[in-house]
């Protein structure tokens, strides 16, 4: 608002109030009592064109914007170079959602004052709300270049960034800020999220600390840090982060849906439903919230039948978002649902999947790119074939580790091997990766851009290790980015997913007659497609005595995740331990939950 300091000129009548006095009441936030005084100077002086503005610009400030309308408007009648109720006017019928004339206005500003910093910035911001990002960018460094130190045209400009995922130049711009104003809040917020976007997590909860130091009662601040504890599967402090921004703000839709997904994570299906159901009453048209609310499935199913009744829910809710017409334009940004847990039910999943698939593309039909060298009259024959490894794991996780010496012993007289990173976390196994590749690629994170870098490399084949381990992978699996696409077993089940053509497995894995269970055309090798590195053993030795297990008794261990048990396994341990007196069961706990298991 253009509003924050005023000056003028004094009334024709000197025994009425001086508008300079109206104005210092107006700048120390006595609206009533500058009020009182424009009114008065109109009464004597109907046509004083600064008096009509302020009283407009008052109006807005007091919630009456229609009001405010016609007074700036008939100072601006009066007056058709008053360059700052352009400016108010502007913010005003942006206030009343009227875009497109709001850019009009703040136009006309700039045309009688093209170095109008504040008209400059309030213009990148209507065209940032009507999604003219490019646009927006270049009224905001219009107003830097007029006034380098405007703080909010810097944040404004890494907002923009941000919505545009030039992430880093989103950090820059909030930097940028911060060196201005270095107790603002609101900046160490917003670089928080850019951080955490970028994956800096440690560098985002300190910003989002920092934030919270100098406002406490900052809601999105505390929500901010709750998503930073729930990346570092920490959801108990995720949950209490989360609870205290939602108590500093009742209304959060946002904060909402995020408790809902981090009670999610720790199989608490119905708080999180309870959670998501309340952001859906704030903002009932989020349509990726819906999903998630939808496609709920038991972490640790307790029997069989939670299992069918979940799957039955879970089919139901995909028919209803179908039959919906919903859309989302962000499916990465909006929607946190999977089918990841169904391939733990040991049952037929193609049916399922396929129409989870159907449901996605509808959602978004933009998912579905196809690259032009895809197309059957662009397809070559070629001596050397360019295949492409992804996979969200190319690290030290089990993906990382069975599929490091395939890349490096893939046949280099056929094929030229290059491996696709998505963003997130890196360590030395993927530099170890990397160092056997041809070529690294990495991703941004951006469905669209990446379809676009992903097709610049003209693929021949693109193998994901995984689909369905992260939504990434699954999104970025809809298009057809290559003329063969196939997926392996690092999650062992079908996509259902009509680009993906070839699912490669191993004769040791698959039931004979498995291949009706796959919407892709089921390979099977005579041995399976890894090739695995001894792991070194640690130098230190452990004892029973340091985990605090007993002499006398047998050990019977599990060291897989709790999720990937079936309940019919359950029934399989406890006769195990009925038979064996001295058996002990050891399991490994899930630290998303912060549960310890005895």
């Amino acid at each position: 608002m253009n509003s924050d300091h005023l000056e003028g000129q004094p009334s024709k009548s000197p025994n009425l109030p001086s508008i300079e006095t109206a104005m210092r009441f107006h700048n120390e936030g006595r609206l009533s009592e500058a009020e009182s005084i424009y009114r008065q100077i109109l009464k004597a002086e109907p046509d004083q064109p600064q008096a009509l503005h302020l009283l407009g610009l008052i109006a807005h400030q007091m919630g009456r914007s229609d009001i405010a309308v016609d007074l700036i408007g008939r100072s601006i009648t009066i007056d058709p170079k008053y360059t700052e109720a352009y400016g108010n006017l502007g913010l005003v019928t942006m206030a009343l959602g009227n875009l497109d004339e709001a850019v009009l206005i703040f136009q006309k500003a700039l045309a009688l004052d093209p170095d109008y910093a504040e008209a400059n910035a309030n213009l990148g911001l209507v065209l940032q709300n009507s999604g003219k990002l490019d646009e927006a960018i270049e009224s905001y460094q219009k107003a830097l270049e007029i006034r380098p130190d405007f703080v909010e045209a810097l944040i404004n400009l890494g907002n923009v960034y941000k919505e545009q995922n030039e992430l880093n130049d989103a950090v820059d711009s909030y930097n940028k800020a911060l060196a201005v104003n270095p107790d603002f809040a609101g900046a160490y917020c917003n670089l928080g999220m850019a951080l955490k976007a970028l994956g800096q997590i440690e560098k985002a909860r300190a910003s989002f600390d920092k934030a919270i130091t100098l406002e406490p009662d900052l809601a999105e601040a505390h929500h901010g840090l709750g998503l930073v504890y729930q990346i570092m599967e920490n959801s108990d402090r995720a949950i209490a982060s989360i609870q205290r921004a939602i108590s500093l703000k009742p209304d959060f839709a946002d904060a909402y849906n995020d408790l809902g997904l981090a009670f999610k994570s720790q199989g608490k299906i119905d708080e999180a439903a309870e959670q998501i159901d309340l952001a859906l009453s704030f903002e009932p048209n989020r349509a990726g919230w819906l999903v998630t609310r939808k496609l709920m499935l038991p972490i640790i199913p307790s029997s069989q039948e939670q299992i069918q009744e979940s799957r039955d829910l879970f089919s139901e809710g995909v028919k209803s978002i179908i039959d919906a017409g919903l859309t989302v334009k962000d499916p990465l940004a909006e929607i946190d649902s999977s089918t990841f847990y169904l391939g733990y039910h040991n049952l037929d999943n193609r049916t399922i999947n396929e129409s989870v698939a159907k449901m996605h593309i509808a959602l978004c039909p933009k998912l579905t790119y196809e690259a032009e060298h895809c197309r059957a009259d662009q397809v070559e024959k070629k001596d050397t074939l360019r295949i492409g490894f992804l996979s969200s794991f190319l690290k030290d996780h089990t993906i990382g580790k069975l599929n490091r010496g395939f890349i490096q012993h893939f046949s280099r007289d056929i094929f030229e091997v290059i491996v696709l990173h998505p963003p997130g976390t890196r360590d030395h196994m993927s530099d170890i990766i990397d160092s056997q590749a041809d070529k690294v690629v990495s991703l941004s994170g951006d469905i669209e851009k990446d379809h676009s870098l992903v097709e610049n490399e003209e693929l021949d084949i693109l193998f994901y290790l995984d689909i369905g381990m992260d939504p990434y992978s699954y999104f970025l699996s809809l298009a057809r980015l290559a003329p063969v696409q196939a997926v392996t077993w690092g999650h062992p089940d079908t996509t259902g997913v009509p680009n993906v053509d070839y699912f490669i497995s191993s004769e040791l894995i698959e039931d004979p007659d498995s291949s009706d269970q796959y919407s892709e055309q089921l390979v099977q090798l005579k041995n399976i497609n890894t090739y695995f590195f001894r792991p070194e053993l640690p130098d230190t030795e452990f004892t029973r005595d340091d985990f605090g297990l007993p002499q006398d008794v047998r050990l019977y261990i599990c060291p897989q995740s709790l999720f990937k048990f079936h309940p019919q396994f359950d029934d399989i341990l406890g006769e195990i331990l009925r038979q064996d007196t001295k058996g002990r069961l050891i399991l490994i706990g899930d630290n998303k939950s912060g549960d310890e298991l005895d």
